[in-house]
């Protein structure tokens, strides 16, 4: 789950080469003054190379240097809203999102609906921690652009974040509606009816995931514990078939396909060979063995213990914390019935 951020600067087409532009305007400008020529440089001008030099700065990730840029053409230029809108994208990207709110309720004063503006304006809050107000932004997109994509996916992830799950639910499926294929809507929307506990609904969403993205396997893996929560466990182990066939080296999915066989399937001779190759390719979730270990239903536990030795676990970080407390209390009720 995750806000989706896709704005791009708007840069003019010689920004990607800035730094040279900006280098060749600056001699230029001086063989002009030792030449005597008349021609004037604007402010405006001007201001449009310290753009270009802003833009430059961070396509390469300097983002301090982009603001002192994007300042500089600013004053010569207030009303380049290009470098105003770059400006504030910087500060978001320098972590510094109230400044950037300041310049874009700047912007939307004179340009009220600008929609890349709104969009930025409503990242910028949810980087601030602002839920609220990023939803003002985004509603506000959306008045002009009643199906944008990020501003319903953002919207559905807000309300997801504010535990407002039949709200996040809606605008997941409005987003669906126009987008029917998109692998992350899908995903998303499978994920939270998983949290909501609407198991067949989300096992519905997610089949539709794999169908649109085949090839991503965190899909089947989403799938399998959908599957497991619905007590559907043949299901859960065709969906870690499926990861396993685009990604023979997921140990994730052979990890719990194994313990799925030396539990509630109860097929152990299969369950050891898929829990040795998930350590083998280097399975090491201390909580997830600790899960399988306490768990009453396994089967051949002395072989599972002797696996894990094998594979270099040492016996107390196979315990659970539980067991090791038992172990403890039971060793010291022992030590003292011996003192007495």
């Amino acid at each position: 789950m995750r806000l989706k951020s896709w704005l791009s600067l708007e840069k003019s087409p010689a920004s990607v080469h800035g730094i040279l532009l900006f280098i060749g305007f600056v001699f230029t400008f001086y063989v002009m003054f030792l030449c005597g020529c008349e021609t004037v440089v604007t402010g405006k001008e001007l201001a449009q190379e310290y753009y270009n030099l802003g833009n430059a700065y961070y396509d390469i990730e300097k983002y301090e240097d982009a603001v002192f840029f994007y300042n500089k053409a600013i004053e010569l230029d207030n009303t380049l809203f290009s470098a105003q809108f770059n400006l504030a994208f910087s500060y978001v990207k320098l972590g510094d999102s109230e400044k950037a709110i300041t310049i874009l309720n700047v912007i939307l004063e004179k340009d009220p609906h600008n929609v890349d503006t709104l969009k930025l304006l409503g990242y910028a809050c949810h980087m601030l921690g602002d839920e609220e107000q990023a939803l003002v932004a985004y509603d506000n997109i959306l008045a002009i652009a009643p199906e944008h994509k990020d501003a319903l996916n953002n919207k559905a992830v807000i309300y997801w974040k504010l535990k407002k799950y039949e709200e996040a639910e809606a605008a997941f499926r409005m987003l669906l509606k126009t987008n029917p294929a998109d692998f992350e809507a899908l995903y998303n929307l499978g994920d939270l009816l998983f949290e909501m506990k609407k198991y067949e609904d989300a096992a519905f969403f997610i089949e539709q995931c794999i169908e649109a993205k085949p090839e991503d396997t965190k899909a089947y893996l989403k799938l399998a514990s959908v599957y497991m929560a619905l007590e559907k466990y043949y299901k859960v182990l065709d969906a870690y078939e499926g990861a396993l066939a685009v990604d023979k080296k997921l140990k994730e999915a052979w990890f719990f396909k194994a313990a799925l066989l030396l539990t509630k399937v109860q097929d152990p001779d299969k369950g050891l060979t898929y829990l040795a190759q998930a350590l083998e390719l280097g399975y090491n979730d201390k909580n997830e063995i600790r899960k399988l270990l306490s768990d009453p239903a396994l089967l051949e536990k002395d072989d599972v213990y002797k696996l894990f030795r094998e594979k270099g676990f040492e016996p107390t970080q196979l315990s659970s914390p539980a067991a090791t407390e038992d172990t403890t209390t039971k060793t010291n009720n022992d030590a003292e019935q011996k003192d007495k």
